[in-house]
């Protein structure tokens, strides 16, 4: 407003009046929005402060639970969103945590960091024990035929993230809590193929017998198709023997999945299978892995393995591949 020289001196006050008020006024305003300014960011710091108060840490001690075991499993309901596999850490004693505890762990597929984009993995206590879960995203549940859940090779390894070993937020279920809190440690990855599914029994099985010509002959039942898009590996011993690991894994390397030592058979197409299927492709992928070894076809749900030459006391012995390697 402008002030003219002339007005009278009510008139002036009257001006003087209206500015005030109005200057008032947007010092109010001004005030009313830092108000609402430090409100949310009181909120906010009260959000995130109380985010970070559910959440249990622990430290290493002597009295750390130490994991001493692990096993995998795998399956699914024949459907996309139902497939998983599932690594169970036991520890020398009970653990707890408040809330997924995935962060302490690495889990690497295939020798690679997951793909978040068609795997969920999520780490929780379970009796006692520390179940790291790998299941399909919501994008990979079946909404989409171009985006699903594998697990290829399924080459699977757990450690703990932490170099020390250390798991933070997994505690000692009988120790104390708060600062003074325990947490668990995993001093060793462990590793896995994961299990397909697929299962065979030996039905007959006549040993080789050069002197009268006999060549080594078994058949064999497809007990179960894959229950997960996973690869199955398969080994053959000619001498009726299976080497195994101290956890009962067939004594393989991961070497002998380059060299020729062992073959597989892709599982993609597992809701659609049977076991006919199954003993069909088997018997296909036998012989063309050992056309020099053996002869192998397929009957309904029966393999019949026959040696190509009559060998004293060959016996022919298919061998799934799959379970937890030594310890690295």
């Amino acid at each position: 407003m402008i002030i003219d020289e002339n007005m009278s001196i009510d008139a002036r006050d009257s001006v003087c009046d209206s500015v005030c008020d109005n200057v008032g006024k947007s010092r109010c305003r001004l005030a009313g929005v830092c108000i609402v300014i430090a409100v949310a960011l009181c909120v906010l710091c009260s959000t995130l402060c109380c985010a970070g108060c559910g959440v249990a840490t622990g430290k290493v001690s002597d009295a750390s639970p130490t994991c001493v075991d692990a096993q995998v499993t795998s399956g699914s309901d024949l459907t996309e969103s139902g497939q998983y596999a599932e690594v169970r850490l036991k520890f020398d004693a009970p653990v707890s945590a408040d809330n997924d505890v995935s962060s302490d762990f690495t889990v690497r597929l295939n020798d690679a960091p997951i793909d978040t984009k068609t795997i969920v993995e999520s780490a929780r206590v379970d009796n006692g024990d520390v179940v790291v879960r790998l299941q399909p995203s919501d994008a990979a549940s079946g909404k989409d035929s171009s985006v699903y859940f594998a697990l290829y090779q399924g080459q699977l390894s757990v450690c703990a993230s932490d170099a020390s070993g250390a798991l933070p937020h997994v505690l000692a279920a009988n120790g104390e809590q708060g600062s003074s809190a325990v947490c668990a440690r995993m001093n060793q990855r462990v590793s896995f193929t994961v299990p397909s599914g697929v299962a065979i029994s030996v039905v007959e099985r006549v040993p080789g017998d050069a002197a009268s010509g006999t060549c080594a002959c078994t058949v064999c039942k497809v007990d179960q198709f894959a229950q997960l898009r996973c690869v199955m590996w398969l080994g053959l011993s000619t001498n009726g023997d299976v080497p195994c690991n101290e956890y009962g894994m067939a004594d393989y390397g991961a070497d002998d999945m380059e060299n020729g030592t062992l073959t597989f058979k892709h599982n993609h197409l597992f809701m659609r299978d049977t076991q006919r299927e199954c003993a069909t492709d088997l018997a296909q992928v036998i012989q063309n892995a050992w056309p020099d070894t053996v002869t192998a076809t397929s009957s309904g749900d029966t393999i019949t393995l026959t040696a190509t030459h009559a060998v004293d006391g060959e016996v022919l012995m298919p061998v799934i591949f799959e379970g937890r390697y030594a310890d690295e």
